[in-house]
């Protein structure tokens, strides 16, 4: 996992999909956004979902989303109806060392 910060513009990492991306000696080709987990909300002890952990989508943010569709794990699918965007799907073209504060180019 890759956390990058600094980009000028919100969601700007999204227009990086279908391109290459390179940090440091590596390069990635960026396939599609992802969604946050599910699985966050289960209790790893009892392997249930936790009710307190319910999030009920945030629907103003929701609207600020862009309509993106997207191939998670070959259903084809509407990514914003999904859940909240959280990070990039991507493969790694060329491999190498990545350094916090590379930039990304």
């Amino acid at each position: 996992n890759v956390l990058v910060d600094g980009t000028a513009e919100p969601w700007e990492e999204l227009a990086w999909c279908g391109g290459r991306i390179r940090m440091g000696s590596v390069t990635l080709e960026v396939d599609e956004p992802t969604i946050r987990c599910p699985a966050t909300r289960v209790d790893p002890s009892t392997a249930v979902v936790d009710a307190s952990k319910e999030r009920m989508p945030d629907i103003s943010l929701k609207r600020r989303f862009p309509d993106l569709e997207g191939d998670i794990f070959g259903r084809r699918t509407q990514l914003s109806k999904k859940g909240s965007y959280l990070g990039l799907y991507a493969r790694v073209v060329e491999g190498g060392d990545v350094a916090v504060g590379d930039d990304v180019v």
